[in-house]
């Protein structure tokens, strides 16, 4: 899990602006819905090569290029 130097200054300026509190609900929900995205991405057996955490949000890399849509990757109809 890589934290981005971003994050550190939005949490300076929330510790100073006295919304700590505020901030660090909408980063523990974000912490809750990438951790949604990993679970989907063990169940179908997809390697995460990295995980990030910025100001404004989270983001997971994969180890393959998942851009396809799922009905191309998987031939459903």
């Amino acid at each position: 899990m890589k934290i981005d130097f971003s994050f550190y200054v939005v949490l300076l300026l929330a510790f100073f602006s006295r919304q700590v509190d505020v901030y660090l609900t909408y980063i523990i929900a974000i912490l809750i819905h990438e951790c949604g995205h990993l679970v989907v991405a063990s169940l179908f057996k997809w390697k995460v090569e990295t995980f990030r955490l910025t100001a404004i949000g989270g983001f997971l890399t994969f180890e393959n290029n998942l851009s396809q849509p799922y009905c191309k990757a998987y031939s459903c109809r």
